[in-house]
């Protein structure tokens, strides 16, 4: 076996048993042992061994990306029916305010302007609910088709765990500390090759005059031994020197790349922070909305059964309430989208995991 680097590493046992015309015939095998190859064989070893931790970490890294892919059609999934819940809510409230509506209609309480605008909003909204289940069918398909298992739907949201900076964890980041290892290595076999390898050979020779390599007449036919065998590059025109010299840039170079994408790694965890901070303080300004478009609709019912407002004052705060409801279902998906974003770019999320 030769080396990556050059050299003798391994020797394969061989034989050789001459023909021809002869008047000596002689037959050898041998086989040689490294006893030294100036760390190379070490630095092989520990190469291919780092190269499939690297293939590993690289696979979990898509397996990485392909969560926030399935967790940012949750979110749009969850949004969507969040804002399918507002609009149901606002069709009752509505089919309601157009029964009362016709009824005052008919006793002449109200003109037909107001009723009709009840009934528009009525229709819009409907409209608005079957155009919204069609592109929440299509995405539990896809959802289905990431996950690789029937989805009927979403049902609320999952508790997640605090977010802790373990970027040590992530592993994109332990994926390229594992080549700057590799670099190591690469170094260390280039080195090597400057250095004596060293090996035992053994072998056994037999001479004759005889074909058969039976005993002879006239000299000792066993010709066998051991031996060391001494491989030791003196001379290489610079060679070696240049590639250890490439060896240690390429190092350089991933050391380089290392620090810079850690640095990007903690800039681009703290903006998931600061839109986590910004989103919480948003939700609670939206559900403060809700209530009060809770109050107001009350308020507006009680006027419109009174005839004190006109059926699109009623229709108008029906809807505002709805989009209230579904605003709020907008952002706890949003929420939820850069919490677990911020859990796999902290390394939360594999700390977690391995527990």
């Amino acid at each position: 076996m030769v080396g990556p680097t050059g050299g003798l590493i391994y020797q394969s046992v061989e034989s050789r048993l001459p023909m021809g015309g002869q008047t000596q015939w002689e037959g050898e095998i041998s086989y040689s042992y490294p006893l030294f190859t100036g760390f190379r064989l070490e630095g092989l070893k520990r190469w291919k061994g780092l190269e499939v931790l690297k293939k590993r970490l690289e696979q979990e890294n898509t397996r990485r990306q392909l969560i926030l892919n399935v967790t940012k059609l949750y979110t749009f999934l969850y949004q969507l029916k969040a804002q399918l819940k507002g609009l149901k809510k606002g069709l009752e409230a509505l089919k309601k305010g157009v029964e009362e509506g016709e009824g005052f209609y008919r006793e002449g309480l109200i003109d037909r302007a107001s009723l009709e605008s009840l009934k528009g909003k009525y229709w819009e909204v409907k409209g608005r609910i079957g155009r919204l289940k069609g592109e929440y069918r299509r995405g539990l398909e896809i959802l289905s088709g990431l996950v690789r298992e029937r989805v009927k739907g979403v049902e609320g949201l999952p508790e997640l765990p605090s977010i802790e900076p373990r970027l040590e964890r992530r592993p994109d980041i332990r994926a390229l500390k594992v080549a700057l290892s590799i670099g190591e290595a690469q170094i260390q076999m280039a080195e090597g090759e400057g250095y004596p390898q060293i090996g035992l050979k053994v072998w056994g020779k037999r001479v004759s005059e005889k074909i058969g390599l039976g005993e002879s007449r006239y000299f000792n036919s066993d010709r066998s031994g051991v031996g060391v065998e001494i491989n030791w590059p003196l001379f290489t025109g610079g060679e070696i020197e240049g590639k250890v010299e490439e060896a240690k840039i390429g190092q350089l170079e991933r050391g380089h790349l290392y620090r810079g994408y850690l640095e990007e790694a903690k800039r681009e965890l703290e903006a998931d922070l600061a839109q986590i901070r910004g989103l919480k303080r948003e939700l609670a300004g939206a559900l403060r909305e809700v209530e009060a478009r809770r109050v107001r609709l009350a308020e507006v019912e009680g006027k419109f059964r009174e005839q004190l407002v006109t059926g699109r004052v009623l229709a108008e705060a029906i809807g505002k309430l709805a989009e209230a409801e579904g605003r709020v279902g907008a952002i706890q998906g949003a929420l939820l989208f850069w919490q677990v974003k911020g859990l796999l770019d902290s390394g939360s999320w594999e700390g977690n995991r391995k527990k």
